[in-house]
């Protein structure tokens, strides 16, 4: 099976832990997702460590996965959500932490959200224009609509994490 490791809230701490962990693995790794994203810039470097690692990441949705979360699942080898389980798309957003807003941060925010659309674009076969659209939308998604739409590989029965969903 592997080793369990979880995703929830995607901040600098969560992530330096998990990135941590990928790097250290020394078997395959099923990533328990169960979140509705965060910093964007830490999703992409949870993205590329998944991309990097030497072992296989199965990335299962155990609830939810919006935002960043979403994307952080397509870096992963398999995709597999519980039926219960939401995945929501929306548009990146400048944390509000964020005071003044200026038009480099505006345009590092688009970039960022124009990469994420292509990568999952080109994950599941959707148009970038089509992932832009549904980011803009903001839409949620059931497990069987996500599956429809290639953002998933499978659907499990079940509402809670179990080895053999992996």
């Amino acid at each position: 099976m592997g080793v369990i490791m979880t995703l929830n809230r995607i901040d600098k701490e969560s992530a330096e832990v998990l990135i941590e962990k990928i790097k250290n693995a020394v078997e395959n790794i099923v990533l328990n997702i169960d979140s509705v994203g965060g910093s964007v810039i830490w999703a992409f470097k949870i993205f590329e460590e998944i991309r990097k690692s030497k072992y296989p990441i199965t990335g299962v949705v155990n609830g939810k996965a919006g935002s960043s979360a979403v994307y952080v699942l397509q870096a992963c080898e398999k995709r597999i959500a519980f039926s219960h389980s939401k995945i929501h798309l929306h548009t990146v957003a400048i944390n509000e932490d964020h005071h003044l807003v200026d038009k480099e941060m505006l345009e590092e925010a688009e970039t960022k959200e124009r990469e994420m659309a292509e990568f999952i674009a080109e994950r599941s076969g959707m148009k970038t224009a089509e992932v832009i659209g549904m980011m803009r939308e903001k839409r949620k998604l059931s497990a069987d609509e996500a599956l429809g739409l290639k953002l998933v590989d499978k659907v499990v029965l079940g509402e809670f994490f179990n080895s053999e969903a992996a």
